[in-house]
């Protein structure tokens, strides 16, 4: 198991199929967009004050159907793990 930003991972074997074909979508210094998440929403204040623009700093292991990646906003300084299905290329 890994635990990477207070999220618990388990470790799987690699498949050495999809090792050959996939690869990060992303790189690393590229900005990209949050996708909106479900559940509570901030007072309006803070959402217009937050940008959901947010730079690529470290490309991490697949986890599932999916690559991590650890992403960081550049207005708030706030950092967050991240999986590629909730990331957009900034338009």
């Amino acid at each position: 198991m890994t635990k990477i930003a207070g999220r618990i991972y388990k470790r799987q074997p690699p498949n050495p199929v999809q090792a050959l074909g996939r690869r990060h979508k992303y790189a690393i210094g590229q900005t990209v967009t949050l996708l909106k998440a479900a559940g509570p929403r901030l007072p309006r204040k803070v959402e217009e004050a937050n940008t959901n623009e947010f730079e690529i700093t470290r490309l991490l292991p697949e986890q599932g159907p999916d690559f991590l990646y650890r992403v960081k906003n550049a207005s708030t300084s706030q950092e967050r793990v991240v999986s590629e299905s909730e990331i957009n290329p900034k338009a």
